[in-house]
């Protein structure tokens, strides 16, 4: 099975229409294509292949968890280590007070747990995403990854994603296996770029446009 990512540093640049397009164009070769969309904080392409009566993400096939840090008060110091390590600055202290927890920019990293010296700080596993599919085709399936709202590290639901795409066109022994990214260059779309056979980059046609995909 082939992989090939579609991408681009910018969006509403027809990105996804591009990846819709390109499984089309492989299909009419007779080839067999597992299409994931990794833009999981706004998935589109479900409504881009929708037919009249069906354009919702309904029962989800898996869903996808992470793990966020939970505060024993009875333990802890207040000493504030927790707060001067953690790289995504997802905790919170005031002046003698007890760290609080933002689980929208926690990356799940488990970093604050290990180095609690009182062992305040245990993690327990939280649902940040659901996974969908949908046949489209006798040889064509759509995955979808959608995060939760207001959720900022979305890694995960896109390596999840990835990893049940994956697991699908090896089950179907698919010919190709499609990635289309969210646009930009974070780590959620190097998370999808990662071990591909081929990129294509996408942009609209003008030197701004060429700049930034460069």
């Amino acid at each position: 099975m082939k992989t090939i990512a579609v991408t681009g540093g910018k969006g509403g640049v027809g990105k996804s229409t591009a990846a819709i397009l390109l499984a089309n164009k492989l299909r009419s070769q007779g080839k067999s294509v597992i299409l994931a969309d990794l833009d999981v904080e706004c998935p589109n392409d479900y409504l881009l292949l929708k037919k009249s009566s069906d354009g919702e993400l309904k029962k989800s096939v898996e869903s996808v968890f992470a793990q966020f840090p939970h505060l024993d008060k009875s333990k802890c110091k207040k000493c504030g280590l927790c707060v001067q390590k953690c790289r995504s600055h997802a905790i919170f202290k005031a002046p003698n007070q007890y760290p609080v927890f933002l689980p929208e920019l926690c990356s799940g990293c488990q970093l604050c747990s290990h180095i609690c010296p009182y062992q305040a700080i245990t993690m327990k596993k939280r649902t940040i995403g659901k996974i969908y599919q949908k046949k489209i085709a006798t040889d064509f399936y759509l995955v979808t990854g959608k995060s939760k709202a207001v959720l900022e590290e979305t890694g995960p639901v896109v390596s999840g994603t990835r990893r049940y795409a994956e697991a699908l066109g090896k089950k179907m022994k698919a010919d190709y296996l499609l990635l289309d990214t969210a646009a930009g260059m974070h780590c959620s779309v190097i998370r999808g770029l990662l071990a591909v056979d081929l990129v294509y980059a996408v942009t609209e046609p003008t030197p701004l446009g060429a700049h930034d995909l460069e």
